[in-house]
């Protein structure tokens, strides 16, 4: 496979690329879940984590969007580790500063930092992840959920139209189930 560079309308020579493949290449979800399916192996086979009833749930996984739940910093800090022990043996780059931690239920305890390749991980109230906020409360913002309808509905208007003048009740009300409601609920449960 070669690649060319195009800088300011000027393109380079081919050059030939000897690793890797393309991101958003037909093969590259494919081999990526086959490269990660190691990584959640290793993170389910070491037990730490977070488990609902005798199920471990330690790192769901979307794509390369991986969420950490852990019951302690402690099992947090461990399944970071494993995760970069198996990224620095496959020379496999990961940005710690795009990686945010919210403490669930943390009220007065002694929180220690957690590390990525020797980076503090941000520890904030508020993270978003695969597009759903989540704080360190664990509620949802009602307001925001009521603006995220409206604005799902005004988008779906045509320049001109109104909510109440441009449509019979019965394409409004089609409109609110179909479009702003699993818009406004999504990620609630």
């Amino acid at each position: 496979m070669s690649i060319k560079v195009k800088w300011e309308g000027q393109c380079t020579e081919d050059v030939m690329v000897l690793q890797g493949i393309q991101q958003g290449a037909k093969l590259s979800t494919t081999l990526y879940k086959c490269y990660n399916n190691v990584i959640l192996d290793s993170i389910l086979k070491s037990g730490l984590g977070a488990c609902i009833g005798d199920i471990q749930v330690p790192a769901p996984t979307c794509a390369d969007d991986i969420a950490v739940l852990a019951n302690s910093t402690a099992d947090a800090q461990g399944i970071l580790d494993i995760v970069q022990h198996h990224t620095s043996r496959d020379l496999v780059k990961i940005n710690p500063t795009k990686s945010e931690a919210v403490l669930y239920n943390a009220k007065g305890s002694n929180i220690s930092t957690l590390k990525f390749e020797d980076n503090d991980i941000n520890i904030t109230n508020e993270t978003k992840h695969l597009g759903i906020k989540r704080n360190e409360q664990n509620r949802a913002n009602i307001s925001e959920r009521i603006r995220t309808g409206r604005a799902t509905i005004y988008s779906l208007l045509g320049a001109g139209l109104h909510v109440r003048r441009g449509f019979s009740p019965m394409v409004a009300y089609k409109l609110w189930r179909t479009y702003a409601v699993p818009r406004s609920i999504y990620g609630l449960e």
